[in-house]
């Protein structure tokens, strides 16, 4: 694989940055992949672009791993991102020995100084969801004490969980969230991508977004100093993910250091002290399927909702939340065991905290919610294990290809 030389075009008020993307391989794992690899942002956010190619081999790096091709970088590299992707790479390996094979990386420059104009801003990603906000919440002006890591700025990027194709769904969230930073004196930046496309039907997402989201901010490397990567998962409890304290930090540059955050708290933990941060009440968005709701933030139906809800309803915290459609506890634990959604470590959290609070009628209920994640742990492991060739011929079949 070929990483060419950045270039950018400024169109109708956007900026375009992109390098052409050259593979080698002949085999259909390629034939689906763009050409390009770009990234767009308003034009007022052009002293923030970074000519280096750093965010580009962060993007591909596991991409190119999966296709079994050496990297040729033909950009000026981060010598600090240069040797943490051996590292970086070694972790993914172990991971998923069966999808990536280890590769050489060449560059055509190394650079190891930073711009004499450092950068000054504090960045996190954000989506809306818990740990976003948990990380946002905890590092803002108002709650963090070092102000050398006070939030300036939230990165929301058009692309990941919210396709390409839905515009006016990213917009619509994108003016909700704009208001939500106004008020909390942070300023809130926005970017799209084609980065997804790369991975789409070869390699899971849930692995590999990791690299095109810190990609993009080591794109705008003239901004952050540092930025945070909300954690999913808590330390005693990591499982292989995108995003992880393992691999994060190894995608830092000499001017941006990538930091993940949150990782000492769980889900039901970061829930609880959500529920007393009035700004979440109007804005928390969990909802995997957003698009079949204009009327919420969240559809109240999906795997990513009705624990979100339960855990409140838990709490008796559910009645402050505006973003959630109204609905029946009983039906609540009908939908989250028939959609076979959970994850193993919430329920169990869940279950000790109906015990605590003596609701011990919701205990059966749980257990069998439990139970019912094992049948989406087997459908998971089947479809990931299916070779690509498989996949390919029945969505040929299916005319999802023309």
């Amino acid at each position: 694989m070929i990483i060419h030389q950045p270039e950018m075009i400024n169109k109708d008020g956007e900026i375009l940055f992109s390098t052409c993307v050259e593979v080698q391989s002949p085999s259909l794992a390629s034939i689906e992949m763009p050409e390009r690899l770009w990234f767009s942002f308003p034009e007022s956010y052009q002293d923030y672009i970074s000519w280096q190619s750093d965010g580009f081999i962060a993007s591909l790096i596991l991409r190119a791993m999966s296709l079994g091709e050496d990297v040729e970088v033909r950009g000026e590299t981060s010598a600090r991102l240069a040797y943490g992707l051996e590292e970086y790479q070694a972790i993914y390996r172990a991971w998923l020995p069966k999808q990536l094979k280890k590769i050489s990386v060449t560059y055509q420059k190394i650079n190891t100084s930073t711009d004499q104009l450092s950068p000054k801003g504090v960045g996190t990603a954000f989506s809306g969801g818990v740990d976003s906000f948990h990380t946002l919440s905890l590092n803002s002006p108002e709650n963090q004490p070092n102000m050398h890591y006070q939030i300036t700025h939230g990165l929301f990027v058009h692309g990941f969980d919210i396709s390409l194709a839905e515009g006016k769904l990213y917009s619509r969230f994108w003016g909700h969230y704009e208001i939500l930073f106004k008020n909390l004196g942070i300023s809130l930046l926005r970017a799209k991508t084609n980065s997804r496309q790369f991975y789409a039907y070869q390699v899971d997402w849930l692995y590999t977004h990791g690299g095109p989201l810190i990609g993009t901010v080591l794109i705008l490397g003239k901004l952050f100093r540092a930025f945070y990567i909300p954690a999913t998962y808590v330390y005693p409890k990591l499982l292989p993910l995108g995003t992880s304290p393992l691999s994060d930090h190894l995608l830092s540059t000499e001017g941006t250091q990538i930091i993940h955050h949150g990782a000492i708290v769980n889900r039901t933990e970061k829930l609880d002290y959500l529920a007393q941060w009035q700004p979440t009440y109007e804005n928390l968005r969990v909802c995997i399927y957003p698009q079949k709701t204009n009327t919420y933030l969240n559809c109240g139906k999906c795997e990513k909702c009705i624990p979100a809800m339960v855990h409140l309803d838990l709490n008796d915290q559910l009645k402050n939340y505006t973003v959630f459609p109204k609905t029946s506890v009983l039906l609540l634990y009908l939908r989250w065991f028939f959609s076979m959604g959970s994850e193993y470590n919430f329920v169990t959290q869940l279950i000790k905290r109906a015990t605590t609070l003596r609701k011990f009628w919701l205990i059966p209920l749980l257990l069998l919610i439990y139970v019912g994640g094992f049948y989406t742990d087997t459908r998971v492991k089947i479809k990931s294990m299916i070779p690509y060739k498989i996949k390919y011929w029945v969505r040929k079949r299916l005319g999802m290809i023309s």
